[in-house]
């Protein structure tokens, strides 16, 4: 609302995510109003997008017909209100691009072709650039890069330059647009070391930390999808 009224984000306003997900609000709020229906009716048919992603990456990997089984659970388990799954959030946003990307990267099992993993990186730097956490499935593409001559682990460095010339187009973007608007700074302050003053205040190490956020999500998670875990064993 305050960028589309004319304040710059996180010049003028804070906030901590990446921009793109204030992108799409400011889309939705322009075409429908300023209204809780104006985002909540609009992010659920973008859901419908996003488990149509969902279909096309567990169809291609699963086959028929347990891939539209994987889609029906997706589709029934990934709006728990207790993940907040049916809410407008960063994530929700997040998993259709990374979906994309997944599903562009899986296509071509045996040779990837430079096109297609240009396009898994612009995917990939789009979902990070709608919350930060994308970046750890974007590294993992590289491990399937990697291949054994001589006894040796070798890496394609083409085709990781591929990854990397995809992935930072978007935040480029992102940052010439800022720059331009006088707020670049601000933008680096408030998502990336605001973050990390954040996650640098919070007691225990790194891996403490990821232990006690994994934790908390799956009991959270349970409540609800305990019957996918049951049927996952």
């Amino acid at each position: 609302q305050r960028w589309l009224a004319g304040d710059l984000p996180y010049r003028d306003v804070f906030d901590h995510k990446p921009p793109v997900v204030y992108a799409v609000y400011a889309v939705m709020i322009k075409c429908f109003g300023h209204t809780i229906e104006a985002i909540r009716w609009p992010t659920a048919i973008f859901s419908l997008f996003t488990t149509s992603a969902f279909a096309l990456v567990a169809v291609s990997w699963l086959g028929w017909p347990f891939g539209w089984w994987a889609t029906l659970l997706y589709a029934v388990f990934s709006g728990s209100p207790m993940i907040t799954g049916s809410g407008s959030n960063a994530e929700v946003f997040m998993v259709f691009s990374l979906l994309l990307a997944l599903w562009i990267f899986i296509k071509e099992p045996e040779s990837k072709t430079r096109g297609s993993l240009f396009l898994v990186g612009l995917f990939s730097g789009l979902a990070v650039m709608t919350k930060q956490v994308a970046l750890f499935n974007f590294l993992v593409y590289f491990f399937f890069l990697l291949r054994l001559e001589n006894g040796r682990w070798k890496i394609d460095w083409r085709g990781g330059g591929m990854l990397l010339a995809g992935f930072v187009v978007v935040p480029i973007m992102i940052v010439f647009y800022f720059w331009s608007q006088g707020g670049l700074l601000a933008l680096w302050n408030d998502m990336i070391v605001v973050n990390r003053q954040y996650l640098s205040h919070t007691p225990g190490t790194i891996w403490q930390k990821a232990l006690y956020g994994y934790t908390v999500i799956t009991y959270f998670a349970n409540h609800e999808s305990f019957l996918i875990w049951v049927l996952g064993l």
